[in-house]
């Protein structure tokens, strides 16, 4: 049998489905973004040991000089051959080293230096199962586990795009439907927007010149060599970051669901969709350490990933909430990110505010968020409807930005518990596993954040 055959195959699917239809429902304005000179204020507060902290950069998603040259044939559950994620115990760098040697393993770059996580790569494919045991079989490692591809989702492209020439906001349904307007309305004193937060939108990259996107950008980070964060020609990153935090009021476009939060694009999936939980535990990584308020993540899988949770548990320590899809297989698999403790897991709702049956369930089902056709931003100046639950994942985290801009220091338990509280009751009367704690509501969740800050001392 071989090596690849041998090895469980494992796999991260982006959660989206894509659509053209949506509702054409009217929407009121709101403010616009805010200046970015403090949020470099908020970045250049960051320790320069914790810059350090992340340098992971994938030349390839699969090694080169294994001969594996094209991503096309890359399918649900292949596992990057000959690559591991390892995580030392308390060893020095000699010692660190004295392992990689006996193991026949290379250092690929450091995904969590502070916790002694780095990915590896096997001197030879062919010694790359005995590699493996050797690690696993290490009793100075805390963790081993192969690396494995993410991918994203989707049908195939719809035919229309819509036109920037005239505003979209009449086609956003979705902020009707969580009362958006109502919720802005309550802003005062600097509060209530997203101001002084910051969405760090874990995909494809971002577009940086889209017209709503672009004065929202601030520095992110890519996995991927020679790919910058700022960009995006997938379209992914770039749709779900509009859906998060686009500019509003400006006169063109949409409406984001945090009109003056900032964008950090972490970079983890290539120009065909594609990543590894290496790349995906780096990014987070990287999120937490520069100050992100909210990390949106649109992606699922089967597998419980030692180094994904490794790095959930590092931001949530940060004080950066975690926002993840259930999944669009609309069963009760369980899937992470999503299933991690303390993850703000997300469904969808359709355009006539019922749960979308694409949309996954289970007891670790936080909120709904609308996820069918919704329009947002796309690559080149365009926008377009898409579903699926990563589109319900980031306006969910523009809601954490709304309330983290009221409340700064509430933890991500806190803010968990505050929205699923303000959420409108679906289904069975208080938490039930197809619609969670309910629908998330703008207006109600800003109500409550806004009593909550005047009995804070």
């Amino acid at each position: 049998m071989s090596y690849q055959s041998k090895l469980s195959l494992r796999l991260l699917a982006l959660s989206c489905c894509l659509t053209t239809a949506c509702q054409n429902t009217p929407l009121t304005s709101a403010p616009s973004s805010s200046s970015p000179d403090r949020y470099s204020a908020i970045q250049s507060q960051v320790p320069s040991d914790l810059e350090k902290e992340t340098d992971l950069k994938l030349d390839s998603l699969m090694p080169q000089s294994f001969g594996v040259k094209s991503e096309q044939n890359v399918q649900a559950g292949d596992q990057v051959p000959g690559r591991f994620i390892v995580k030392f115990k308390d060893l020095n760098d000699a010692e660190m080293a004295e392992t990689l040697a006996d193991a026949q393993v290379k250092l690929v770059g450091h995904i969590q230096r502070s916790e002694k996580i780095i990915l590896v790569e096997s001197l030879d494919l062919a010694d790359a199962t005995l590699s493996l045991t050797r690690l696993q079989n290490n009793p100075k490692l805390e963790f081993v586990e192969p690396d494995s591809i993410v991918s994203v989702t989707q049908s195939a492209p719809p035919p229309a795009l819509y036109p920037i020439n005239d505003p979209l906001l009449k086609f956003q349904y979705g902020h009707v439907k969580v009362q958006s307007q109502q919720g802005w309305a309550l802003a005062q004193g600097g509060k209530g927007l997203g101001e002084n937060t910051i969405i760090a939108i874990a995909d494809t990259g971002v577009d940086g010149t889209h017209p709503d996107l672009k004065d929202k950008m601030i520095q992110g980070y890519s996995a991927l060599a020679g790919k910058v964060e700022n960009a995006d020609t997938h379209g992914h990153g770039t749709h779900c970051a509009g859906i998060a935090a686009a500019a509003t009021n400006n006169g063109i476009g949409i409406a984001g669901f945090a009109p003056k939060a900032k964008i950090m694009s972490i970079r983890i999936l290539n120009d065909n969709g594609l990543g590894t939980l290496a790349g995906v535990s780096a990014g987070i990584t990287y999120a937490a350490n520069h100050s992100a308020s909210v990390i949106s993540m649109s992606f699922a899988s089967p597998i419980k990933s030692a180094a994904i949770e490794n790095a959930m548990n590092y931001a949530l320590s940060k004080n950066t909430v975690l926002v993840a899809g259930m999944g669009n297989s609309g069963n009760g698999t369980i899937n992470y990110p999503a299933a991690f403790p303390g993850i703000i897991a997300v469904g969808a709702t359709d355009t006539n505010d019922k749960r979308a049956a694409f949309s996954e369930y289970g007891p670790h089902l936080s909120v709904l968020a609308p996820g069918v056709n919704i329009v947002s931003t796309l690559p080149g100046n365009k926008y377009i409807g898409w579903n699926g639950t990563s589109m319900a994942t980031p306006a969910v985290a523009g809601v954490v930005a709304l309330v983290k801009s009221v409340l700064p220091n509430l933890a991500p338990n806190q803010v968990k518990y505050l929205i699923e509280k303000a959420s409108d009751d679906m289904g069975d009367k208080g938490f039930d596993t197809y619609h969670g704690y309910g629908r998330i509501n703008v207006y109600r969740t800003l109500t409550y954040a806004f009593i909550k800050a005047k009995q804070t001392p």
